[in-house]
């Protein structure tokens, strides 16, 4: 029973350190942190851009989006610009706002 629980634990992305814890503690836990292994900044999936569509206490199916995560580490962007402007551009030029 112990193992079956330790495997429900690892595929919610608990890690080894938070399982031997859980397990040393000997008591009940509600909840526990779980981390993403993506980086990036947490949006929203439903329509109303203020909220989450999660609660805590919801029950979640395998595989349910509950947020999105915005890699910032390789952004695409399309600009218009002008042919003597084009010529000021270089990579990795920083753009200010």
């Amino acid at each position: 029973m112990i193992n079956s629980a330790k495997k429900k634990l690892r595929l919610l992305g608990a890690s080894e350190q938070q399982i031997a814890q859980v397990v040393s503690s000997k008591k009940e836990m509600n909840s526990f942190p779980v981390f993403s292994s993506a980086e990036g900044y947490v949006t929203t999936t439903g329509e109303n851009a203020d909220e989450l569509s999660v609660r805590e206490g919801m029950y979640l199916n395998a595989g349910q989006s509950i947020v999105n995560i915005i890699n910032t580490q390789q952004v695409w962007a399309e600009f218009d610009i002008t042919q003597t402007d084009a010529t000021q551009l270089k990579v990795n030029n920083l753009i200010s706002p």
